[in-house]
């Protein structure tokens, strides 16, 4: 059973990933003279870092109370 799942997600990754880059490589790129916008995914890294960072001093002002 679980030699039969395993060849098909094997099977599965080499069939749909070259399918995948094959259409994506299709697309164009953006024109030009249009700047690309970078606000949607920096905004969530700066949200993560200030998260994780949060989260770690948390943990270390709690580990000192002890």
């Amino acid at each position: 059973m679980k030699k039969t799942v395993l060849k098909i997600i094997i099977f599965s990754i080499f069939i749909f990933i070259p399918a995948l880059y094959i259409s994506a490589s299709a697309q164009p790129g953006p024109p030009a003279n249009e700047p690309i916008p970078i606000d949607g995914g920096l905004t969530f890294l700066i949200i993560a870092g200030a998260t994780y960072g949060a989260s770690r001093i948390y943990k270390d002002q709690k580990k000192e109370n002890l």
